[in-house]
């Protein structure tokens, strides 16, 4: 009975975390995306940087994996079978992920400005440029009672559960597939 408590305190502990990452990234996501807009109003530069944003995503995972079996490979360990002796191994991938991360999390607070302006248009770039209301500082901020029962709000965050989803489940079992098809 004592192992069956271990076990669901295990999975509370670890939840919580995964929960807490969770938050973070559709945090970290969601302002991504509301930055663009105020970067350029061009429709296609928008395309362009969403594209870089989706590719970049899927080159960081490709990078992670390629660290994963370096990292490995230089412990001498043994890659089809995985054990606790290769902890150091998930420990370095970790600090080297997190150490990216807050380099480039410099970099990106330190190269990108965000400028609120009202940017005029003439009939002659209109029809290549996105309808913007740009929002200054002064701004009006919603309440939680106001987001809470803004329909869209509900709409949106369905939308990019069900998106993050279709993500990440292949990402996390496409390569216990390829471990189990290819040994």
């Amino acid at each position: 009975s004592s192992g069956i408590n271990a076990e669901y305190g295990q999975q509370l502990y670890y939840g919580a975390f995964i929960v807490l990452f969770q938050i973070g990234w559709a945090s970290t996501q969601i302002s991504h995306l509301s930055l663009i807009p105020v970067l350029t109003v061009c429709k296609k530069k928008i395309v362009f940087l969403n594209s870089i944003r989706s590719g970049l995503t899927f080159v960081c995972g490709i990078a992670v994996y390629l660290m994963m079996w370096l990292l490995l490979h230089l412990a001498g360990s043994n890659v089809d079978s995985l054990g606790p002796g290769d902890a150091r191994a998930f420990s370095y991938l970790s600090m080297i992920v997190i150490g990216m991360g807050l380099a480039f999390s410099l970099v990106f607070h330190v190269l990108v400005s965000e400028s609120y302006q009202y940017i005029e248009l003439d009939k002659s770039q209109i029809e290549d440029q996105v309808e913007l209301q740009l929002v200054d500082q002064e701004t009006e901020q919603w309440t939680i009672k106001g987001w809470l029962t803004f329909k869209k709000f509900y709409v949106v965050g369905l939308m990019y559960m069900f998106t993050r989803i279709a993500i990440n489940v292949p990402q996390v079992y496409l390569p216990l597939y390829l471990t189990s098809s290819l040994s």
